[in-house]
């Protein structure tokens, strides 16, 4: 009978060893490299790059992490840009929001990963989430989104 509990445990330890090596060669080794760091009064972020270990594709991208107001709570919300054309539409809009800021004039510029607001009374630009996400939103002053633009034109994802 103690052989048989040996060998079962035996058994057991093998079958788990083999559930773990396929559960670890299942699932891609990524590695992430922060290139840049961003900061803009409450945005904080990066510029990275994702590579995968196993084929050496990588992937480059810009986050904008912000605490949003919304509705009396303070989440993190995060704005994504994965490629270049989305990051060159994020500066364009940008930048007219900034070209907009003092006209008094509300106008929005809404795309599939964020919005940015300017108000017709406050001479302040607003960032928000993802449409789909939600109305979570950040207020950047104008030398804030003047800093977070620079910062932002200097990247050239691949």
């Amino acid at each position: 009978m103690h052989i048989t509990i040996n060998k079962f445990y035996t058994m057991k330890k093998i079958l788990f060893l083999a559930f773990l090596a396929v559960g670890i060669s299942a699932s891609a080794q990524l590695k992430t490299v922060k290139l840049l760091a961003i900061t803009a009064g409450p945005v904080w972020g990066g510029y990275s790059e994702t590579t995968n270990l196993d084929n050496n594709n990588s992937t480059q991208y810009v986050y904008l992490n912000f605490y949003a107001n919304h509705n009396g709570e303070n989440p993190v919300v995060s704005v994504y840009l994965n490629t270049q054309a989305e990051l060159d539409a994020f500066n364009k809009d940008l930048e007219s929001a900034l070209a907009e800021i003092n006209s008094r004039t509300s106008i929005s510029w809404t795309r599939k990963a964020y919005r940015i607001n300017t108000s017709e009374s406050s001479g302040i630009i607003y960032l928000l989430q993802a449409p789909a996400d939600g109305s979570a939103y950040t207020i950047l002053k104008k030398g804030q989104a003047t800093k977070l633009l620079s910062t932002l034109k200097a990247i050239h994802l691949k």
